[in-house]
């Protein structure tokens, strides 16, 4: 073997332990922080990709764009017990603190921890690679700790996609007990997910966020996802979108919806976006879609908004309880009396029509037009995997306790 081979294989055999204790040292930080744990991979770019025409067809409406790629960059794992276990039995524990500068971190949030991962020389430069791509992640976070905040997060096993994205998967206490909560952080775009019960009438929440290559601005998309038609059920309509949440304490959460697309609107850093595809366009009816200027005050300002929205969804969730669509009470004060089933074959119908209503909400990214070449950018399986994931398949959902 050569000196050059030699030395090759050294940076291969150190760039893996790199990996590997980034990895062990954010399981250490979910083990100490009751399971939540930030993962970084060592995977890093793999390559500078453009794709202007996939983003001119999905997201820029005729502005040719670059955009940086990042497969596997950022991904999330929930510590599972196995986990817990290994972290004890290692003998490895003051390596993984002083890795991440943690000492003892009884209730680390994910934001903290990518805060240290920032810092850190490896990382470091990534993110000045990537304009205004921290502050967009850094939404996609804050999402996550507000839910986590007002319901209880629990420890869930969970299994890794691939090398191209891991998904964080987990189900979370109270009434939203089974309910997978799901961020898909990755590239310059990511998607975060909250999917209620199926036959829950609370909207789904749902966000995603892009960057332009040149951090210049951000694509805000943020929904409730009605799970009946707003078309055929008005009243539904009225209370989710025109109407404050009841009983809500925050005057975030006091706004309905349409008045938070509203000042939206009438922020200076917002342009509203409209969708060359009539799919996405469909699918986005009741969403805040908003181009965010990348200035300071633009990114303040999206931060405020979803800061807001996610307040509205939870106070949406307070007051809704089970919220069942089988509980005539629910139903009627959800979509109005004329929602309410006469007989039980139109019960079974309505759950029936939900389900489906639900799943093609969950699977709106596989009908996405940039599906095609995501699959061809990074493979079929692999994309596959993310998309059963996001849709919340029976696969990565815990049981009920």
């Amino acid at each position: 073997m050569s000196m050059s081979s030699s030395i090759n294989a050294e940076e291969r055999r150190l760039a893996q332990q790199r990996q590997q204790d980034c990895l062990d040292a954010a399981i250490f930080a979910g083990c100490k922080a009751g399971g939540t744990a930030l993962f970084v991979s060592g995977g890093l770019c793999a390559g500078l990709l453009k794709y202007s025409e996939f983003f001119r067809s999905h997201f820029t409406a005729g502005a040719k764009a670059s955009f940086i790629m990042l497969p596997a960059f950022y991904s999330f794992w929930w510590a599972s017990e196995k986990s817990v276990a290994r972290c004890s039995q290692d003998g490895s524990k003051a390596r993984f603190k002083k890795l991440l500068g943690i000492s003892k971190p009884s209730n680390i949030s994910s934001a903290s921890v990518l805060t240290r991962l920032q810092a850190h020389p490896k990382f470091s430069q990534q993110f000045k690679q990537l304009p205004n791509y921290r502050a967009a992640l850094d939404l996609h976070l804050m999402l996550h700790d507000m839910v986590g905040r007002q319901a209880p997060l629990r420890r869930a096993p969970t299994t890794v996609s691939d090398a191209q994205g891991v998904l964080l998967r987990h189900a979370v206490a109270g009434e939203l007990k089974g309910w997978p909560l799901m961020v898909q952080p990755g590239f310059v775009y990511s998607k975060s997910s909250v999917f209620t019960a199926d036959h829950s009438l609370t909207p789904h929440l749902e966000m995603e966020t892009s960057v332009a290559g040149n951090g210049s601005r951000m694509l805000l998309y943020i929904n409730m996802d009605p799970r009946l038609p707003l078309e055929l059920y008005p009243a539904y309509l009225e209370r989710y979108y025109n109407s404050a949440p009841p009983g809500s304490n925050t005057s975030a959460g006091s706004s309905s919806w349409l008045q938070l697309e509203d000042r939206a609107a009438a922020t200076p850093s917002f342009t509203r976006f409209v969708s060359s595809s009539l799919h996405v366009r469909v699918f986005s009816a009741s969403a805040i879609l908003f181009w965010v200027n990348g200035t300071a005050d633009g990114l303040a300002a999206v931060r405020r908004t979803v800061a807001d929205a996610v307040s509205i969804w939870l106070s949406w969730l307070a007051a809704g309880g089970t919220n069942s669509a089988a509980l005539p009470a629910a139903l009627r004060a959800a979509a109005g009396p004329a929602a309410v089933p006469s007989n039980a074959a139109e019960q079974k119908k309505l759950l029936s029509d939900m389900a489906t209503f639900s799943a093609a909400w969950r699977n709106f990214p596989r009908r996405d037009a940039a599906a095609a070449r995501m699959a061809q950018a990074f493979g079929a399986e692999a994309m596959e995997q993310v998309y059963s994931s996001t849709a919340g398949s029976p696969a990565i959902r815990l049981p009920a306790r």
